[in-house]
């Protein structure tokens, strides 16, 4: 005897709207997921930063990017567990402030390949 449920799902197969095959592919979690939200929400240049020693962040390291980046940035996500902090900016990083980071961080850049420089450049002539 067939239940309702299974009914339903033979006639989704019969009209073509079944496809077992499809593409959606397993759901993201943890970081891949807080990374793609950064690239959904189409931000240019993504970032992350992790300790060097792949610990997880301590409240000193948080204050310490979040100070840093301050209002330059649009988003931060704290994630992969706290071991990971992932940045959205839709402007190039102020000259020197990514440079304040990388001594105490690991840097990985997510940005989108035609964003152009991740550091401004301030010096350009008018």
């Amino acid at each position: 005897m067939n239940s309702a449920a299974e009914n339903n799902s033979e006639a989704a197969k019969d009209s073509g709207s079944y496809n077992p095959s499809s593409n959606s592919g397993p759901a993201l979690t943890g970081f891949k997921q807080d990374l793609e939200a950064m690239r959904t929400a189409d931000f240019k240049f993504i970032v992350v930063f992790r300790r060097k020693d792949g610990g997880k962040l301590q409240p000193e390291d948080k204050e310490a990017i979040g100070r840093i980046t301050g209002q330059q940035v649009n988003r931060r996500k704290l994630s992969d567990e706290g071991k990971a902090v992932i940045i959205g900016s839709n402007f190039p990083f102020l000259p020197g402030m990514l440079e304040q980071l990388t001594p105490r961080f690991k840097m990985e850049d997510h940005s989108k390949p035609d964003s152009g420089p991740l550091v401004a450049n301030t010096n350009q002539q008018p």
